[in-house]
């Protein structure tokens, strides 16, 4: 009798990413979305609050989002797995002599078909929130509910279990394929779960430092983590392990899948069994596979990559090289106004990268590359616009597939400095290294503009170069200087000694305040490096004039010819 007890274990799971968004996570006020998004009630009775939904006899599951506004009536609505909504509303919450909302009545009364009530309490501060008395459709019912708030956001989703090994041991299972619980508290990587079990007409729950999720990867848009935990039902330890796969993108259809194995070795022979979420990712696809659904990577990023499923539905014929060798995929970034060097790296796919600006359907070419990096892999260095978009398509030579990793690597080192200082190579009197990509931010103060003498410049001509900006980054203007009627190269300045695009004692004149500097080598030949001295002109005019010296002229993004 007590194993057959056990072996009626229902459970739901419900985690931070989820494929069905609740409508009142946005609440109908502007002013009111502008303070949840800026976190305003998170230590007040008001705001959002989410949880689990389930029948005492496990056989109807859902979510549930609850919301309380100032001066409104109570919004609240339950989803269920089966697709349909039931809208309940309550009076508005008000806090008592104890402050404490207290038993806030919700209803569907002539919002809904099916017939639900609840009621509602909360400490002030939003802390302890409690569902009694629940009702649906006239059948006892239990909801787990949580804050959600910016720092500790939540999201649940339904799910069922079965029995795997009952009767194979001799033990009858009557009543698999009901509900199985869990909440997230927090996102990503180390995030925990409150767990709600049903059983035998009980709900069970587990302290979310029971359950956990770790080992997170990313791979085509979706990221996949270990999830595992354990609650006590009847004096015995339920554990349960398994994978938590979901997208959250905000541009593509967003799934939650989660799936694993349970087991209650303490209460009998054969008790274990499955679990299973109501959703699931299978018909996502990739997310990536059209430059519409690119998918977002920042600069400091590295991504798994896989074009195993991808298409060549979108690429691109050409850019730099051509592109249209192999399925590939789409990703897109952001411009911070500083550089960024761009590249895979895999054993088993020969990867090229094409990058354009512009928008889906007129995009504009900016580079390609197919084997400039280290090993023959691709690699493109970018000064990025502040704010541009970019999208990054990433295919393969001869029609392979395959995974590699996308990174969008960022300065390596980033020094910022003012008058009367100096701006070296990372490497000081020694030689500096392969493969930098340094930036120098120079700030001469409201009213004034940078001078920087070079004594000591001595790069890799034609590769190392050292190039300079008009401004507070690299979105600013370049300066450049001719030689004898020769423009400089269009990476920047580089060589030695008085080779013809060395700085080795030249000056170089901001026209305002701030003056940018970029170094960068290739993984190859070295050299000593530079040293710049930096002086600051003061008093300074209209149209960038200086108004004490004429000796430091002003350049307009262009300098003296050299003597």
């Amino acid at each position: 009798m007590k194993n057959n007890k056990l072996l009626k274990l229902l459970m739901v799971c419900a985690i931070i990413w989820s494929c069905s968004q609740d409508s009142l996570d946005s609440p109908n006020s502007e002013n009111d979305n502008t303070r949840l998004a800026a976190g305003q009630y998170d230590n007040s009775y008001l705001g959002v609050y989410k949880g689990l939904f389930s029948t005492n006899d496990g056989l109807i599951r859902g979510t549930v989002t609850v919301s309380l506004m100032p001066g409104s009536e109570g919004e609240a609505q339950i989803d269920l797995s089966s697709g349909e909504q039931i809208l309940l509303k309550s009076r508005p919450a008000k806090l008592t002599m104890d402050q404490k909302v207290s038993q806030l009545q919700f209803s569907s009364e002539g919002l809904s078909s099916i017939h639900s009530t609840f009621e509602f309490s909360v400490d002030g501060d939003g802390t302890n929130p409690l569902v009694n008395n629940t009702n649906f459709d006239t059948r006892a019912s239990d909801i787990l509910i949580a804050k959600n708030t910016q720092r500790l956001p939540l999201m649940p989703i339904t799910g069922t279990y079965a029995c795997t090994d009952c009767a194979v041991n001799g033990q009858g299972f009557p009543n698999s394929n009901r509900t199985w619980n869990i909440m997230s508290i927090g996102a990503g990587e180390g995030q925990n779960f409150m767990v709600q079990v049903f059983y035998g007409g009980r709900i069970y729950t587990s302290a979310a430092e029971n359950n956990t999720q770790s080992n997170c990867f990313s791979s085509g848009g979706f990221t996949t983590c270990d999830v595992a935990g354990s609650i006590r039902v009847l004096g015995h330890d339920v554990t349960w392990s398994g994978t938590h796969e979901y997208t959250t993108y905000a541009n593509t259809t967003s799934c939650s899948e989660v799936s694993g194995t349970w087991s209650a070795p303490t209460y009998g022979p054969g008790v274990t069994g499955t679990f299973q979420s109501d959703s699931d990712c299978s018909n996502v696809g990739l997310l990536n596979d059209t430059c519409a659904s690119a998918l977002p990577i920042g600069v400091g990023d590295s991504v798994l990559v896989s074009t195993t499923d991808a298409s060549s539905v979108d690429a691109p014929a050409s850019c730099v090289v051509d592109l249209d060798t192999a399925p590939g995929v789409w990703y897109t970034f952001v411009g911070d106004g500083f550089p960024v060097l761009i590249t895979t790296e895999g054993d088993d796919v020969d990867t090229k990268i094409g990058l354009f600006t512009g928008s889906c359907g007129a995009l504009d070419c900016e580079n390609g590359d197919d084997n400039g990096g280290l090993g023959n892999n691709p690699l493109i260095p970018l000064n990025t616009v502040l704010n541009e978009i970019y999208y990054i398509y990433v295919t393969a030579n001869d029609g392979e597939t395959g995974d590699f990793v996308l990174s969008l690597i960022p300065p390596t080192s980033m020094t910022y400095a003012t008058c009367d200082e100096s701006i070296q190579d990372h490497a000081g009197d020694g030689d500096y290294e392969g493969f930098r990509r340094d930036v120098y931010v120079i700030d001469a103060g409201e009213g004034n503009t940078v001078n920087v003498n070079f004594s000591e410049f001595d790069t890799e001509e034609g590769y190392d170069f050292v190039r300079i900006y008009d401004g507070p980054n690299t979105d600013s203007l370049v300066i450049t200087m001719s030689v004898e009627g020769t423009p400089s190269m269009p990476e920047g300045f580089s060589g030695t000694g008085n080779g013809p695009f060395s700085l080795l004692g030249d000056n170089v004149v901001s026209t305002g305040r701030y003056m940018t500097l970029t170094f960068y080598s290739d993984p190859n030949v070295v050299g000593s490096g530079f040293t710049g001295d930096i002086t600051c002109m003061a008093g300074r005019q209209a149209m960038g004039m200086q108004q004490t010296s004429l000796t430091f002229q002003p350049a307009e993004h262009t300098m003296p010819v050299k003597n």
